[in-house]
């Protein structure tokens, strides 16, 4: 953060899109088949160059009637 900055506050240019997908696994390594998909705004300062998250949105898609089926309809035995 530069002194411009510490004194007037950062001079943010338009917010960019940024999207992450990660696949979570349990404890013991095995896939749960759970997709995490992160949508971050992120605004970069043209003075100092430093970035701020401006939004995050997390969705956590579940996979479990993908891998068994419609048979089971989502419970657990």
């Amino acid at each position: 953060m530069g002194l411009p900055c510490t004194l007037f506050g950062r001079d943010l240019a338009d917010p960019e899109i940024r999207r992450d997908v990660d696949r979570r696994e349990n404890a013991m390594g095995v896939a749960k088949n759970e997709l995490v998909a992160v949508r971050r705004e992120v605004a970069t300062c043209s003075r100092c160059g430093a970035t701020e998250i401006v939004s995050e949105h997390t969705e956590v898609n579940g996979g479990h009637r993908r891998t068994c089926g419609t048979k089971c309809l989502g419970r657990r035995r």
